[in-house]
């Protein structure tokens, strides 16, 4: 609990959930375990790290936007393709 900077009495009763999470509560405990809070609440993340590509995109002149934009509905489209999910 000290890692967590949480008072140990304070965390016993949200274990058994007799009382609510404040949001501060809920951020210590997600810095504390290196979770997200999605996956504290729900047991999985709800989106993955995109910041890899958000970054490469931010390099791209803007004139290269549209292109980016063209590649990537292609790529989704053929993975619908090879799913069987295409429209």
């Amino acid at each position: 609990m000290k890692k967590l900077a949480l008072p140990r009495p304070g965390l016993r009763p949200k274990q058994r959930g007799i009382k609510g999470v404040s949001a501060e509560t809920l951020r210590k405990l997600c810095d504390g375990l290196g979770l997200s809070a999605d996956y504290l609440l729900c047991g999985k993340e709800a989106f993955a790290d995109i910041s890899p590509i958000v970054a490469m995109l931010a390099t791209l002149d803007e004139a290269y936007i549209p292109l980016a934009e063209d590649v990537l509905k292609a790529f989704f489209f053929a993975i619908a393709l090879k799913e069987g999910k295409a429209r």
